[in-house]
């Protein structure tokens, strides 16, 4: 599926596709443009960021997945070094992808802020990877809706959360746009009656949950497709967030290396944000 193939301007090689799925990932570049600078085709740019993808997500499970009570148990000391705040094995929040939508049912994502998208949740380790993802709800949704609607929350609902938290002492901290549960720790609503120890507690929690807000921004910032994911059908969009968080996780397992520097074929130019071993990348897309 991921190989080296004829297109019609030549030979393409796997490490030539997998720079072309890489500067569409990492800018808001059209697949026009892209094809320019590599030379290639506007079908053939399309069928390597499309296949690329594809491979990626065939290795999701492998870079995003929930730790084992053993891990939770470092996850929960690093979390603790924080800010001090115990039982910590995750922080979740929601994060709202942008992306244009067909007319008949752009309006099932419109959010808040009037303008069109979709929900990513994450929850992520104080080391910033990302453990469990769900995407695919509209914008109109609440997080805590969100969170009802995923996998790990059903779970949590059905079979109690030691089921994941494996213990009664664990929890994941989220904002106040959740419920307080014994599994998920939230603030103190601030009815300007609050006590310094509340207040205390609530900027300890916040201290410690900052690191998925944190994520996001690493994600969007690197990954730069997720600024705007103009492709229109919610499947295609959901891919692409998807892939730009296990390309996340890839990165961090892997220390971010900078052993290469990605350029314009056409010059030397950096790309923005490319900046990643990509015979890394390459192996596991092809071997896994």
């Amino acid at each position: 599926m991921y190989n080296t193939t004829q297109g019609p301007r030549g030979v393409v090689s796997v490490e030539k596709k997998t720079l072309i799925a890489l500067t569409y990932m990492a800018t808001q570049m059209s697949v026009r443009k892209i094809g320019d600078q590599f030379n290639v085709a506007d079908s053939t740019a399309l069928n390597s960021i499309e296949k690329f993808l594809a491979a990626v997500l065939m290795i999701k499970d492998h870079y995003i997945k929930w730790p084992s009570e053993e891990e939770c148990v470092i996850i929960e000391s690093q979390f603790k070094s924080l800010a001090n705040f115990p039982g910590v094995i995750g922080a979740i929040d929601g994060c709202h992808i942008e992306g244009k939508f067909a007319n008949s049912i752009a309006h099932h994502y419109n959010n808040r802020k009037s303008t069109q998208s979709m929900v990513l949740q994450g929850v992520c380790t104080a080391k910033k990877i990302f453990t469990n993802i769900y995407v695919g709800c509209t914008g109109r949704n609440h997080d805590a809706k969100v969170l009802s609607r995923s996998q790990l929350g059903k779970k949590i609902r059905e079979e109690g959360h030691t089921s994941l938290l494996y213990r009664q002492e664990f929890h994941l901290l989220g904002d106040s746009a959740y419920s307080l549960r014994t599994w998920c720790m939230v603030p103190y609503k601030n009815n300007g009656r609050m006590t310094e120890s509340q207040k205390k507690y609530n900027v300890t929690l916040s201290k410690t949950r900052v690191v998925i807000e944190n994520v996001f921004g690493m994600v969007k910032g690197r990954w730069r497709r997720l600024k705007y994911v103009d492709v229109q059908t919610p499947r295609n969009i959901a891919t692409r967030i998807t892939a730009a968080c296990v390309l996340h996780n890839f990165c961090l397992l892997h220390d971010d290396i900078i052993e290469e520097i990605l350029v314009n074929p056409h010059g030397n130019r950096t790309l923005p944000g490319m900046t990643i071993d990509s015979s890394k990348f390459i192996h596991c897309v092809v071997h896994k």
